[in-house]
């Protein structure tokens, strides 16, 4: 799909750095479905699980339409993967993005959940290997979605999906204390707002894809601040940088507090 320079390159920016962030899944899940609206306007949106049926975070949707929603999941369960046309296979919610649940009455999905609860009209958009999906719903009478919505889901889906793995993994840690970025410029006073940025981000062990996706960067621009880093503060490896900014280095004038 070709959209060229009708996407929305600004605001699909200020939504990336606005959930990258971040640093809880809490806050992750709130800013991801709040700040989305700026870009897909919807009545409802969730983050879903993908393989799991519990909606994660909802916005918009009042708290009868969750129940609806779970207690279909839950009747459904474990037979959720229908062969006949009167059931619905998730895959097909997965890889049609834009969906019109009217054209789809027979299905039990559409006919139980999705219709009686005003979801007339959804996107969403899943590539294989992705964790979460970003699904936005609409009434009856709201406008399609367009080439230039469905582009741009794609795009936030990405990016959501490195979130979400990132986030996963620093609560899944061992508990250490990592710097937060204004504790690194206050600290190391003599890197830029960026450089502290690009630190706290090595100290949770992302690699430079992670950091550009992150930061909406380029690789190479990426290299080029750890590069400024190392030589700023004189260590020769990512290791070595972790371990000045997590107090392991036995300098102490470079320690943190582990509070």
């Amino acid at each position: 799909m070709r959209c060229g320079g009708r996407l929305p390159w600004l605001r699909i920016h200020e939504y990336l750095l606005a959930v990258g962030s971040c640093k809880t899944l809490e806050q992750f899940l709130a800013t991801a479905d709040k700040e989305v609206s700026r870009l897909i306007p919807f009545e409802f949106a969730a983050i879903q699980r993908v393989g799991d049926v519990w909606c994660m975070y909802a916005l918009g949707i009042p708290d009868s339409v969750i129940v609806s929603y779970n207690n279909y999941y839950r009747a459904r369960q474990p037979a959720m993967l229908a062969t006949d046309k009167e059931h619905i296979d998730p895959a097909f919610v997965l890889t049609n993005h834009v969906v019109d649940w009217r054209r789809y009455g027979r299905w039990e999905y559409a006919a139980d959940f999705m219709l009686p609860n005003g979801l007339i009209k959804s996107i969403t958009n899943f590539r294989p290997g992705q964790q979460i999906t970003l699904s936005a719903h609409r009434s009856r009478l709201s406008l399609d979605y367009t080439e230039t919505e469905v582009a741009t889901l794609g795009i936030l889906n990405e990016h959501l999906n490195i979130y979400w793995s990132l986030l996963t993994r620093i609560e899944k840690a061992d508990g250490r204390r990592i710097p937060t970025e204004s504790e690194i410029a206050e600290r190391f006073s003599i890197l830029s707002p960026r450089e502290a940025q690009v630190c706290s981000l090595l100290a949770q062990r992302l690699s430079t894809k992670e950091i550009a996706a992150v930061l909406f960067v380029s690789s190479r621009t990426v290299e080029g601040h750890v590069e400024s880093v190392f030589n700023k503060l004189a260590v020769r490896s990512r290791e070595q940088l972790r371990e000045r900014m997590e107090g392991h280095s036995g300098q102490s004038e470079m320690c943190w507090d582990q509070r």
